[in-house]
């Protein structure tokens, strides 16, 4: 009966995308952002790479999923040289947290003292976002959990006409409207990271100023809204 958002501009979005009456949609914020710390000054020194699934992946066997060019970007990345690198150069650690449907190639993916590699089906993803000072990701939501912390997020589109001709969107123009810098190749990707890490993963004033609008609020009271709504 109700569509829960976190801003105004994103109920803009869910009306005008999806067709909803403006008193279907609420603007309450999300109730997992409540258990998120509002802003971070500390620095953990650790990154999280976290790589959303392939639905058309779903099916095919491990000879074929090595074969993919989603295999073969996230493990060119984790072991990458460039990447071990930054993280030796600047006292990082890496978790890298893969969906639950790439458990069964989990083996596939090599580990390191630098790099920690996680299923979702072991570890609890939200302890991870609040522990990392920055996210590498391609298209998950859950970088709206770092950006609610005002902590930075990479965005690695290397396969994005595929993957939004098959899932549609994005919602918001990518070149003005996405919270963060989007990157199609591991170099320029790894070059921004380098530079993130050189000055202490300080929120760009310009992704800062995206991420805003889509939170109406950063109290912490996201699931007390919610209740009202239904109670009301």
């Amino acid at each position: 009966n109700k569509f829960i958002v976190s801003s105004d501009f994103e109920k803009n979005l869910i009306c005008r995308q999806f067709g909803f009456d403006r008193d279907e949609v609420a603007v309450t914020g999300l109730s997992r952002f409540d258990k998120l710390p509002k802003c971070s000054s500390n620095k953990s020194r650790r990154i999280l790479i976290l790589p959303t699934w392939r639905d058309w992946l779903s099916s095919v066997d491990e000879l074929q999923f090595k074969k993919s060019q989603y295999y073969n970007k996230i493990n060119a990345l984790i072991t990458s040289n460039e990447l071990h690198d930054i993280l030796q150069d600047n006292q990082l650690k890496a978790d890298i947290c893969l969906h639950h449907k790439m458990h069964s190639h989990l083996k596939s993916l090599p580990q390191s003292e630098l790099v920690t590699i996680h299923s979702m089906n072991d570890v609890d993803v939200q302890s991870l976002i609040v522990s990392s000072d920055l996210m590498i990701t391609d298209y998950s939501s859950a970088s709206f959990d770092m950006l609610y912390q005002r902590k930075p997020v990479l965005y690695f589109w290397f396969d994005s006409q595929r993957f939004f001709a098959t899932r549609g969107g994005p919602l918001v123009c990518p070149h003005t409207g996405i919270p963060g810098p989007i990157f199609t190749t591991e170099d320029d990707l790894l070059s921004a990271l380098r530079l993130y890490a050189k000055n202490n993963f300080a929120f760009d004033k310009k992704y800062s100023k995206i991420s805003n609008k889509f939170f109406s609020y950063r109290d912490n009271n996201n699931g007390k809204r919610i209740v009202e709504v239904i109670e009301n």
